[in-house]
């Protein structure tokens, strides 16, 4: 499984990198949304996206996926 990352360039924009971070850091949803002023819903958006455009069907997966290809660090 790769990451879709044309010409070298970023696939996840920093919104998505920013929540992804925090979800690996095990921060939850509710929490994430308070901290970056957002609703959950907002976030959980950013996470949809994130695994569609890295094309994967989870978060976990979306989380392996970013950190192997250096889109957020372990």
């Amino acid at each position: 499984m790769e990451a879709h990352e044309p010409n070298g360039a970023s696939s996840l924009s920093p919104r998505e990198r920013e929540v992804l971070r925090w979800i690996s850091a095990g921060r939850r949803q509710a929490d994430i949304a308070a901290s970056l002023g957002l609703s959950e819903r907002t976030v959980e958006n950013h996470l949809r996206r994130a695994r569609l455009r890295l094309g994967v069907a989870t978060t976990a997966q979306a989380i392996r996926l970013a950190i192997r290809s250096g889109e957020i660090e372990d």
